[in-house]
Order: structure tokens, then C-alpha cells, then sequence
């Protein structure tokens, strides 16, 4: 067979084409790891996404691949450890290894949070002082003190949203 493939600006020679007969162990490509990581264009490898034809075959597809997994490991020991998971699983091991990078993150955002409402209160607050005749004018003129507080709590929403913008 003199069929090529292109693949990563390389020709490579396909020697042979098998027939799956049904069995998810048996199909696939077989391919030497070099070629594989030069292919990749990787010097080493992050994963490898396997797909089961039907859910029913992933047990059976797992115990194949993890004890080809096995058997590689014992030919090659300094090699890093390879295992199969199903996909929920491998996501759920990698949320728990970032479990505490998330936790940071939101005490960050906390901590902005409360810098930025002690801001605006300070802001509020300087604004409020140098307003008390605007505020008697208003009280006098007959307008409710909870007419003077949502006016005073708008403005200070609007300058926030703007500055927030800005």
C-alpha cells in the first residue's frame, strides 16, 4: 500500500487499514509514540480524548485502554502515570485541584466588593455634608425626609454607575 497522508506538513505512509469488528478495543489507529508526539508537535503529552461508540462499551473500554496504560508504564517506568477516566470524573478531579484557586478569587472579589461600597459611602458621605443647606431648603420646601434619602441613594447610584463606566 502506497497511500501517504498529510498530517502537521509531514507525509506519512499508511501501512495497513484494519476492520473494527465491533469491539472499541480492537478500532483505532496504531502509531508509534514518537511519531505521535511529533505529529501532536508537543514534547510531551496533556491528554488524549478516547469516545466509546455507546455508553454501555465504556467500562469495557476503559479496563482495555488502562491496561494498555499499564502495560506501557511497566515497559517504560520513568514515563508519567496514564490512566483512563470518563469524562464527568476527569472534570470533577480537575474542579478539586482548583478548588482553592476559586476560593481566592471570590475573596478577592469580595474584598472589592466591600472596598467599593465603603468608597461609595465615603463619597456619599462628603457629598451629604456639603449638601445640608440644599437638604433644609428641600425639607422646608415640604418634600418627605424618605423623598430626600432616595434622591440622595439615586445620585449616588448614577455617580457609581458612571464612574463604574469611566
Amino acid at each position: 500500500m502506497d497511500d501517504l497522508i498529510s498530517l502537521e506538513n509531514k507525509k506519512w505512509k499508511i501501512v495497513g487499514i484494519f476492520k473494527a469488528k465491533g469491539d472499541p478495543a480492537e478500532s483505532g489507529a496504531l502509531v508509534r509514540m514518537e511519531d505521535f508526539r511529533e505529529v501532536s508537535a508537543r514534547g510531551t503529552y496533556s491528554y488524549i480524548e478516547i469516545k466509546a461508540d455507546s455508553p454501555k462499551n465504556i467500562p469495557k473500554l476503559l479496563k482495555y485502554v488502562n491496561m494498555a496504560f499499564g502495560m506501557l508504564h511497566d515497559e517504560f517506568p520513568d514515563a508519567p502515570a496514564i490512566m483512563a477516566l470518563p469524562e464527568k470524573q476527569y472534570w470533577r478531579e480537575l474542579a478539586k485541584m482548583f478548588k482553592m484557586a476559586i476560593l481566592v478569587s471570590k475573596a478577592k472579589a469580595a474584598v472589592l466588593v466591600v472596598c467599593a461600597l465603603l468608597f461609595i459611602m465615603n463619597i456619599s458621605h462628603s457629598v451629604l455634608m456639603k449638601r445640608t443647606d440644599e437638604i433644609r431648603i428641600l425639607s422646608n420646601s415640604g418634600v418627605s425626609r424618605l423623598g430626600i434619602v432616595l434622591c440622595l441613594l439615586f445620585e449616588a447610584v448614577i455617580v457609581s454607575v458612571l464612574a463604574g463606566i469611566i
